[in-house]
């Protein structure tokens, strides 16, 4: 933009805070979602649509990739769980 003098240089740093508060907000997403879902599921059931619905809201909130995270960072906490003793 014009007479704009800012720019804004990324730092290695920058896209790993980036990259944290995303993973944060879609956890937040996903557990919002999930909770709504449930409360609905309880008090009014759920058709095989709302099933789908729920199940897409997931994904596009990224559960897959968060649960691939979790995942890491579970098996490498068992695999050096031997070795702190």
């Amino acid at each position: 933009q014009a007479g704009n003098t800012h720019q804004h240089v990324d730092q290695p740093h920058d896209e790993h805070i980036h990259s944290s508060a995303r993973a944060t907000d879609d956890m937040i997403n996903i557990t919002k979602t999930i909770n709504t879902f449930k409360a609905n599921a309880v008090m009014n059931g759920f058709t095989d649509a709302d099933w789908d619905s729920f199940q897409k809201s997931l994904k596009d909130y990224g559960l897959d990739e968060q649960l691939s995270i979790l995942q890491k960072y579970l098996d490498a906490y068992y695999a050096n769980e031997g070795t702190s003793k």
